[in-house]
């Protein structure tokens, strides 16, 4: 039964059937110039979203470089009230914030220097140690200019029981 019905039938099949490529070939080719200009359309658009995109990523992996240098040497400076290097000189905690803040801003290969800034708040016992730091941030790619320019990060240590406060 089935060999008879494709014996049959098969002719009706393939005619159909090259008939619908031969349509489907001509419409592409009459859209193809359509197809240019709407991808020429749409790219701008694409472009200003990637560009935005690429720009603020950029920033986020600079700040948290900031937030990881200034949260990291007030930490360390809070945890002494007094430290002794190899030179046997006493540091006082706030030289060894800003020698932690940079060390660790270098070993981060970010690009820029931040302007970091200890100073010990309050009367003995209840005192903090604050580091902020304040950077300008070069653009990647700055296509329209809307990332913000300067990162500012405060970070705030407790001296006796290493409780942090931060604050942008």
């Amino acid at each position: 039964m089935i060999k008879i019905f494709q014996a049959t039938y098969s002719h009706y099949f393939k005619a159909d059937m090259q008939f619908n490529l031969r349509q489907r070939y001509k419409s592409f080719l009459s859209q193809r110039g359509s197809y240019a200009i709407e991808f020429a359309m749409t790219l701008p658009i694409l472009l200003i979203i990637l560009s935005g995109t690429i720009d603020y990523g950029w920033y986020f992996h600079i700040q948290m470089g900031v937030i990881n240098a200034t949260g990291t040497a007030a930490h360390a400076g809070s945890q002494i009230d007094a430290m002794i290097d190899a030179d046997r000189y006493t540091l006082s905690p706030i030289e060894v914030a800003y020698a932690v803040a940079n060390d660790v801003w270098t070993a981060s290969d970010l690009p820029g220097t931040p302007t970091f800034s200890a100073a010990i708040v309050g009367e003995s016992p209840d005192q903090d140690i604050v580091v902020t730091s304040v950077l300008s941030v070069p653009p990647l790619v700055n296509f329209f200019g809307t990332t913000p320019d300067i990162i500012d990060y405060t970070s705030t240590w407790h001296m006796n029981d290493q409780s942090e406060h931060s604050a942008f």
